[in-house]
């Protein structure tokens, strides 16, 4: 038998079970609103000695699931597997609402069992859709894996309103990633895994640079390839989120921006985001685009390759921050020195300067010398494309650890550089104010 959690499936269910919206008009009849179903493309043989061995285990499996759906204790959902060969062994679960009661989810899956068996007689795999649960099992462990081959779409036939829409979507997008990815593998945050030292162990080189190329394709698909293009504005190492196979999730999309189609760049005249991760033309002038996310993601990749927080050099006001302790070793030819010593011995040399080149290229003080992110994405391909000559990066200047900026006023007209007062440990900061 294997087993998976309820937080674990949620996770895997969004690649499966696209869901736009989802609400169907209750009948007089049944507590249940069926859907969809879909039924697999292979079939088995019930005459057959492994057909009918498959059979009889279906049968066992589903005949599990609806007994379970009555019970209190398993939060409506449950898996389960049986047989005991690869030839007849069968794979199911059920998940119901979390809204329902335990007697509509203990209907609608035994519902399920009847239909399924009805619609598809001897397939190896099917699936169906209520409002109220969903049902599915496969001749494939379906455990803690994502399959993007079965969905189903909904439409809402309200639309919100125009002048709410752009809230709607940063709402929605932010509710999205942070549910899927907390739940999809008990995901953790990437800088308390650097900082706790057993963790920081297993953060050896070749995971430090998948995570840096995972970060990098993730802000990829928010600027190029997602149908709305976003401006996260507060990207950092607390806000990446590793899965159990340590491969990286952006997270807290609360300060997004969405852009137009043909739109890279915008203001405001409100500054929210991270001290030590904003970019200076956002902090100076409250100018926000593509390449200050850019800039912010380079601080990541100096964070995650030296194993320093920015805010680590913020103690004193007179010591240097990060960029220049990167840009100081890189231009006396000490880079290698750069890298957390945790790491030891085992790491790419070539792959451990390609990282630091291109997070000083990517936190250059003039925002139309940063790389845009298809070309970081490249640049951190090895041996792909040869890398610009960085120039010295903008200064910052802090007296106190890592500080949330919530909402700055900013003059626009005024191009005197904002500063913010510190706090200790991302403490929010409601009344900031120039100085």
């Amino acid at each position: 038998m294997e087993g998976q959690s309820k937080e674990e499936y949620i996770g895997s269910l969004r690649s499966f079970h696209t869901i736009e919206y989802c609400c169907s008009t209750s009948n007089d009849t049944n507590p249940w609103n069926y859907l969809d179903s879909s039924c697999g493309n292979i079939t088995y043989n019930p005459n057959s000695p492994s057909g009918s061995i498959y059979g009889a285990n279906l049968n066992l499996l589903l005949y599990n699931l609806s007994s379970h759906a009555s019970r209190t204790d398993n939060n409506g959902f449950y898996n389960f597997s049986t047989g005991d060969d690869p030839s007849n062994k069968v794979y199911g679960l059920f998940l119901c609402r979390g809204d329902v009661s335990t007697d509509v989810c203990k209907e609608c899956v035994a519902d399920a069992h009847t239909r399924l068996l009805h619609e598809c007689p001897n397939q190896t795999a099917a699936i169906v859709w209520y409002d109220e649960c969903l049902v599915r099992f496969s001749d494939q462990t379906i455990f803690s894996k994502a399959d993007l081959g079965e969905n189903l779409t909904r439409r809402n036939p309200f639309d919100v309103p125009g002048p709410d829409w752009d809230k709607f979507i940063i709402v929605l997008i932010n509710l999205l990633h942070n549910a899927a990815d907390e739940a999809a593998n008990h995901a953790i945050n990437c800088i308390e895994k650097s900082e706790d030292p057993e963790n920081k162990r297993s953060l050896n080189w070749s995971r430090r640079y998948n995570i840096i190329g995972g970060i990098a394709k993730g802000l990829l698909y928010l600027h190029e390839d997602s149908r709305l293009r976003i401006v996260h504005r507060d990207l950092k190492v607390s806000n990446i989120l590793l899965d159990g196979n340590m491969s990286p999730k952006i997270a807290d999309f609360g300060m997004a921006k969405i852009c137009g189609v043909d739109q890279y760049e915008g203001n405001t005249n409100r500054i929210a985001g991270t001290v030590g991760y904003m970019a200076p033309e956002y902090t100076r002038w409250g100018q926000f685009s593509l390449k200050s996310d850019v800039f912010s993601f380079g601080v990541v990749i100096l964070e995650i390759v030296t194993g320093k927080k920015s805010s680590d050099f913020h103690q004193f006001r007179d010591s240097e921050d990060l960029l220049s302790y990167a840009w100081n070793h890189w231009r006396r030819g000490q880079t290698l020195a750069l890298l957390d010593s945790s790491v030891g011995d085992s790491y790419a040399r070539n792959e451990v300067i390609q990282c630091i080149q291109v997070g000083l290229l990517c936190v250059e003080e003039d925002a139309s010398k940063r790389p845009k992110m298809a070309s970081v994405v490249s640049m951190l391909n090895p041996g792909s494309v040869s890398l610009p000559t960085p120039h010295r990066p903008a200064v910052f200047r802090s007296n106190g650890s890592e500080s949330r900026v919530d909402e700055l006023k900013v003059d626009q007209s005024n191009t005197q550089r904002i500063s913010a007062p510190s706090s200790v440990n991302d403490a929010s900061i409601t009344e900031p104010y120039p100085r």
